[in-house]
């Protein structure tokens, strides 16, 4: 072939590969992925370098979710040519894909250094950066796309969710009403439409964006939860419940589950029908929240449904302690009659047995009960000494009155587990206790407890671990703890920390661990350290935190007077009712403030004096008896306070969820110190520490009522009238002041 022959053929061949990639950039562009794939892969078997091939292909491997495939192309065309940014764009989608984030944003911004202005690339790095949690940095990506181009729905939805966060809503409405408008079927802007309408407080123009959002992406959860939401907002609790439970029928989704927990512990009676009951057991016992949570929903359930044998009945029972007086003695009574040897259910009374644990055995007992329970140890201990058979309901009917593990060796009883039933009674009350001890004695302590009341309190506490606690709620999705903040205080006078290698958190007093437990599931990268006075408070936090295989937790022996003398420097400190069980609780807030990183965050709980006279009124009543802590006495002083109680200044204890286990009314009434405080002492020690104050966690009912007496106080941060709030409303704080504040 002549020089001519050859030029003609290459002609050829050109023109013919040009229309092949037409035809397969036709197929490509309506959707025909496969038909486009197909036709490129023949372009490349006849010219493996063919560039434009080489980077739609890509792009068609990315459409699909192959992002690996996607890459090996990509990287393919960035080898025939480094230069072209839509070759670059596409590789920042596969990495993207792949949370190669990093990577992706150095393609994204290669592209731009190649085209500057290139909007497609703009905008995709405004994404990465906002996935990165680079807020400020996605800001200005998305706004200097929309300055060139407005009409870009991606973009404004993405500059919309920054607003939100920032608390900017009706800015944020704005661009998503934009974004839905250039897009119809746009879900994710739909839903996030609901969202910020949702925090206007527009429920029913909230509901219609959710709605748009399900029949888009009927399988979104987020959707399904956002709806329901708005429906709770407008008073319909029944039709949200109803919602969720239908979803939950189809997937068994973490948000949906946390949803229905959440409203079902707010929903009214009427709106917790018999369809709902079989959900919540499921809630109680998985469990989709904190237990407790879910127990006034339970028992009003319950109310309907008297059968021992009831899932819902069994669910409560071994999780959370009932808090109810009629609750109590109803199951004082039934205990009673087991233990007489009427009834045989070894289901019902090993689950007693538990939740008679859950309490640390505070029910009364008569002297009758106590002799024919002597005698019952007695065999049993002598059975096992003997290694005769043991009746499990005997078992079971002597854990409902003391714990197994009070037994000469106990550990022998483990052999006895082949019922279920058992088998987690002989877990929890013998296993568990055993492993505890193995921990506190290998418990590292980082510094010495030598203050005289820090001594005391370590002792109560050795005694009474507080609180018990036996499920842990479900982690949502890690969030940081600026969106924490920003979702909690969006007014506040907040300013948000730098955090470089992942949120370092203290949890200074953290007893039994849930307060710790729940901060390292809550943040993203997020690494904690709870410290504690007592060792058998923290081999319980340890054991709950190993059951839930929490690798970012570690707990220590320490005093927080002393902790000074640690070189670590946090961004986060949490201390809830510790404070002021000190003998000077500012000398002990001090030294946390000097563990505080500039600029770093702080959770505290403190008594409030008005909010405890409830408990002081208690305190009165009881009297001389106050002076004997012992669980026979604490046994004794409750029964004293439930038959008083038809006495108002009583009838608040009976309601406080601390008064239903020995270790948790020991600490509501019998704490060896204790120091109660008002917003204007606060106040002034938050001057004296350099703390600025963001705002209170309290009931959003609670918030409400404050706007409403208080508009002018945009921030709800102005002590000053949150403290002739309380004054006018004393039960307002009736648990503690719980507030967070940040170092200047």
């Amino acid at each position: 072939m002549n020089r001519k022959q050859r030029r003609a053929a290459e002609k050829q061949a050109g023109a013919s590969l040009d229309g092949a990639f037409a035809q397969a950039l036709a197929h490509h562009q309506v959707g025909e992925l496969d038909q486009a794939e197909a036709l490129y892969r023949k372009i490349l078997a006849r010219d493996a370098r063919h560039l434009d091939s080489l980077n739609l292909i890509g792009a068609v491997c990315s459409a699909r979710g192959d992002h690996k495939a996607a890459l090996v192309w990509l990287n393919r065309a960035v080898a025939v040519n480094g230069s072209v940014p839509e070759v670059h764009n596409n590789c920042g989608v596969a990495l993207e894909g792949l949370d190669r984030l990093e990577e992706a944003a150095l393609h994204y911004q290669r592209a731009l250094e190649i085209r500057p202005g290139f909007v497609d690339a703009l905008t995709n790095l405004g994404l990465v950066r906002l996935r990165q949690g680079q807020e400020a940095e996605a800001m200005a990506a998305f706004q200097q796309v929309l300055a060139a181009d407005p009409d870009i729905p991606e973009a404004q939805n993405a500059l919309g969710v920054l607003l939100h966060r920032r608390g900017r809503v009706e800015e944020a409405v704005a661009c998503f009403e934009r974004a839905t408008g250039l897009r119809s079927d746009f879900a994710q802007a739909f839903k996030n439409l609901g969202s910020a309408l949702l925090d206007l407080a527009h429920p029913i123009e909230a509901a219609c964006g959710y709605a748009r959002a399900i029949e888009l992406s009927p399988e979104d959860p987020e959707a399904v939860v956002g709806l329901a939401s708005a429906e709770q907002a407008q008073g319909e609790a029944s039709r949200a419940l109803s919602r969720l439970m239908q979803a939950l029928g189809r997937r068994e989704d973490a948000a949906l589950r946390l949803k229905f927990a959440e409203i079902v512990s707010k929903a009214p009676i009427d709106a917790l029908t018999s369809d709902v009951a079989s959900w919540v057991a499921r809630a109680v016992a998985d469990p989709w929240a904190r237990p407790a949570t879910l127990l006034p929903a339970a028992l009003a359930l319950l109310a309907r449904s008297p059968d021992p044998n009831d899932a819902l009945l069994i669910a409560l029972l071994t999780s959370t302690p009932i808090a109810d007086v009629a609750w109590e003695e109803t199951l004082t009574a039934r205990r009673r009659r087991l233990l007489e040897g009427g009834e045989r259910d070894l289901r019902f009374t090993c689950a007693l047995a538990r939740q008679a644990f859950l309490t640390e055995y505070c029910w009364a007992t008569t002297d009758a009960e106590e002799a024919a329970v002597q005698a019952l140890a007695m065999r049993i201990a002598a059975d096992l000494d003997a290694g005769s058979a043991i009746d499990p309901l005997d078992l079971a009917r002597l854990a409902a009155y003391r714990s197994l593990a009070s037994l000469p060796r106990s550990m022998r009883l483990m052999a006895h587990g082949a019922d279920d039933a058992m088998r987690g009674l002989l877990i929890q009350q013998i296993a568990q206790p055993v492993e505890e001890m193995a921990l506190a004695a290998a418990m590292p302590a980082l510094t010495a407890i030598e203050d005289a009341v820090s001594q005391e309190v370590r002792a109560q506490y050795e005694e009474n671990p507080y609180p018990r606690w036996a499920r842990a709620a479900p982690p949502g999705a890690p969030i940081t703890l600026d969106q924490h903040l920003r979702r909690q205080f969006p007014d506040a006078p907040y300013q948000p920390i730098t955090i470089e290698g992942g949120l370092q958190a203290l949890v200074a007093g953290t007893g039994t661990g849930q307060q710790a437990i729940e901060t390292a599931q809550r943040y993203d990268v997020v690494s904690v350290l709870g410290v504690d006075l007592s060792r058998a408070s923290l081999a319980y936090a340890q054991r709950m935190a190993r059951s839930l295989g929490l690798g970012n937790i570690e707990f220590a022996q320490a005093d927080i007077l002393k902790l000074g003398v640690l070189e670590r420097r946090f961004h986060l400190i949490e201390s809830g009712g510790v404070l002021h069980h000190m003998a000077d609780p500012l000398a002990g807030w001090r030294v946390l403030t000097g563990l505080l990183r500039p600029g770093g965050l702080m959770r505290i709980g403190l008594y409030s004096d008005i909010g405890r006279r409830d408990v002081l009124a208690a305190q009165h009543l009881i009297g001389a008896d106050a002076a004997d802590a012992s669980p026979a006495a604490i046994r004794r002083l409750r029964q004293k306070l439930l038959d008083h109680r038809s006495d108002p200044q009583v009838s608040g204890i009976l309601t406080s969820t601390d008064f239903f286990s020995l270790s948790e009314c020991r600490d509501l009434l019998l704490h060896v110190h204790e120091h109660r405080l008002s917003l204007p002492v606060i106040a002034g020690w938050l001057e004296t520490l350099g703390l600025n104050f963001l705002g209170f966690e309290c009931a959003p009912e609670l918030t409400a009522r404050y706007r409403r007496r208080f508009p002018q106080d945009r921030t709800l941060s102005d002590l000053a009238r949150w403290h002739v709030f309380e004054t006018e409303n004393p039960d307002a704080f009736v648990g503690m002041y719980q507030f967070w504040v940040q170092k200047g």
